[in-house]
């Protein structure tokens, strides 16, 4: 966890942990472990401290009287106090030493009883606590205008998913005399209607990112908030914390004022109408909604082209998660997402030139031991890098701009953001190398995400007179601690969702063409599937960029299980690679005999839309997966 350190006397050291010794422990569990240092360090007994959870969730096997513990909390099989309904998915909990079922949730492949699963395996609640539900009947009501501005009568629109409920965001620009464009980025005001501390905000702080899971999503806000009150839907009045930015001819932001305002969205528009006004092919519109994307395709065009010479590479690639798209429709999601940096970027400077404290987003430069393997990850793929050290934005972004469209451009991402760190907040302003910005943060998307929430805050706070900021670090600290913790663990909840899913469309025995993204750190080569999008692990003699046809060996969605084998015959499939965090703890597993799939980064849709992380050192499961993205939507 960020700001987590040891004690100046106190030795860190890794331990492998033998599967014969796992048993009875779960993913997190706090142990003592003996040491054995004879050769390879790795732990020989391993006694209980404390359990990590109270409760699981597990499959009732033949029987009725034992339950296997799901696969990315446990390794074992554990007996029950008293039958259950055979082959059913059920909630235990511990009774002193006896294991009592709790709940009975469903068959699996049911989409609720996924989400219970995917949520519980990373601690993620489902429920709300006591007082949230109340204080969200108590439908927020739009005070007097007073100060804020209003802006009922202008042009706004909303772009979006067709199923999206929780829109964050409406826009609105016009051209100016001497070409310039005046650009209103509206985004839901969620700050005036949660107030501090209140249970929902407390509720909030505790899961600060919204789950977006293949059979449903858990909103931050209760989905009465989310979904409805709080959400800038088109016909109705909305309080908003508006961007009006100033882009000159060339895409330079001239200008940014923040102030707080309230609108009403004429229209809601899709990413696939969208898609089709940029492909030029003709849409039913009123022609004022027309001309206003036009306007908004302009800006988004020349802030795209200043950020690709700076080195700024796609935020849904290095900072969220990309969706699976068609070309258009990527072209639709880019609009918004370029207008979205700019809104984040303009609030970031405008709060950093008035000395006021935030939770910037950081992602750091590529380091110089990192450097060889991206030239070969790029060599692979038929482009010569030369990268130089340090590494620029700049020139990263050139080697990126080699990379061919299609599956291969899928695998190159792949394996190229298994090298890059992921970004992460603190409250010390940091650049953004992935995005090639100098300062940023996140401001669109307070119904999603908590520190956008806590940014609408300070800056709220700013327009009304707030000025000492220095007493706000204590509680931004344990925010972006709380936040870097919470959106791993839903980006992990989201991945494993995405991948059960993808490798339920596969079969024993089937052939499956591959990719080869890299090499895992035991060996191992690390392969991405064309479809589905899932990686996995092979053993051959192959390159990164190689090609192959390769067979599905054995298959397990739940436990997110798939090893391949060569055409030519059974070879040693796969083995996991393990990670460098190897402690003590149960969470640091067996080397399974086959690697966990994991979804393709460069492919997947979920945190949502403006939600967690796609990469980082993430913590295995129960049978030592790697965490390797999240099923995402795609918002800056």
């Amino acid at each position: 966890m960020t700001g987590a350190s040891a004690a100046p006397s106190t030795v860190v050291e890794d331990l492998f942990v033998g599967p014969n010794l796992l048993k009875g422990f779960f993913d997190g569990d706090l142990v003592d472990a003996v040491a054995d240092r004879t050769g390879r360090s790795q732990a020989k007994r391993l006694t209980l401290v404390r359990r990590s959870r109270t409760s699981f969730i597990g499959t009732v096997l033949p029987g009725g009287t034992s339950v296997r513990v799901d696969p990315g909390v446990g390794v074992e099989d554990l007996r029950l106090s008293r039958p259950a309904p055979v082959g059913k998915v059920v909630r235990c909990r511990f009774k002193g030493d006896d294991v009592v079922v709790h709940e009975v949730l469903g068959t699996e492949g049911e989409p609720h009883v996924g989400m219970h699963r995917y949520l519980d395996r990373y601690q993620l609640p489902l429920e709300r606590p006591a007082g949230v539900a109340e204080q969200a009947a108590a439908s927020p009501r739009l005070a007097p205008l007073a100060g804020r501005r209003d802006l009922r009568e202008q042009l706004v629109i909303t772009i979006d998913d067709d199923s999206t409920k929780d829109v964050d965001d409406a826009l609105a620009a016009e051209v100016e005399e001497d070409g310039s464009i005046r650009l209103w980025v509206h985004i839901a005001d969620v700050a005036e209607h949660v107030p501090e501390d209140s249970p929902i905000d407390r509720a909030a702080f505790d899961v600060p990112t919204s789950v977006y899971l293949p059979q449903g999503v858990r909103h931050m806000l209760p989905d009465a908030l989310a979904s409805n009150l709080l959400s800038l839907l088109p016909g109705v009045e909305r309080d908003t914390l508006c961007a009006e930015i100033r882009l000159d001819a060339d895409g330079e932001v001239r200008g940014v004022d923040l102030y707080e305002a309230r609108i009403i969205s004429r229209q809601r528009l899709s990413y696939t109408t969208v898609a089709r006004i940029i492909d030029g092919r003709h849409v039913d519109l009123d022609p004022e909604v027309l001309g206003l994307v036009r306007v908004l395709r302009t800006a988004a065009t020349r802030l795209g082209l200043l950020r690709a010479a700076r080195g700024g590479l796609d935020s849904m690639r290095v900072d969220q998660q990309a969706g699976h798209e068609s070309a258009s429709e990527s072209a639709a999601h880019q609009l918004i997402e370029r207008l979205m940096v700019a809104a984040n970027e303009s609030v970031a400077e405008w709060l950093s030139d008035r000395g006021m404290p935030a939770l910037w987003r950081v992602h750091d430069p590529i380091q110089e031991d990192q450097v060889p393997e991206l030239e070969r990850v790029a060599a692979g793929f038929g482009v010569v890098a030369a990268l130089g050290s340090p590494v620029s934005a700049r020139a990263l972004a050139c080697t990126v701009a080699q990379v061919p469209s299609g599956n291969g451009a899928a695998a190159f991402w792949d394996a190229l953001l298994g090298v890059l760190g992921r970004a992460r907040y603190s409250t010390v302003p940091g650049g953004h190398f992935g995005l090639g910005s100098t300062g940023y943060l996140h401001f669109t998307s307070p119904l999603r995400r908590y520190p956008d929430l806590l940014v609408h805050r300070i800056v709220k706070g700013y327009l009304s007179g707030f000025r000492d900021g220095e007493t706000m670090l204590p509680f931004l600290v344990d925010a972006a601690t709380r936040a870097n913790d919470v959106f791993r663990r839903a980006a992990m909840a989201e991945r494993d969702a995405t991948v059960a899913l993808g490798l339920a469309e596969l079969a024993l025995g089937e052939t499956v063409e591959v990719t080869v993204t890299g090499r895992a750190r035991n060996g191992s080569l690390r392969v991405r599937l064309d479809d589905p999008a899932v990686s996995g692990f092979l053993d051959a003699d192959l390159r990164p960029g190689d090609r192959a046809s390769v067979r599905v060996a054995v298959l397990d969605p739940v436990a997110g299980r798939l090893e391949l084998e060569s055409l030519d015959g059974p070879r040693r499939t796969g083995r996991q690679s393990r990670n460098r965090d190897r402690s003590a703890s149960p969470r640091r597993h067996e080397e399974a005999k086959g690697a966990r799939a994991t979804t393709s980064k460069s492919e997947q849709g979920g945190s949502g839309r403006k939600g967690s992380d796609r990469r980082g050192q993430d913590r295995p499961s129960a049978a030592g997966r790697h965490a390797r993205g999240a099923a995402g939507k795609n918002r800056s």
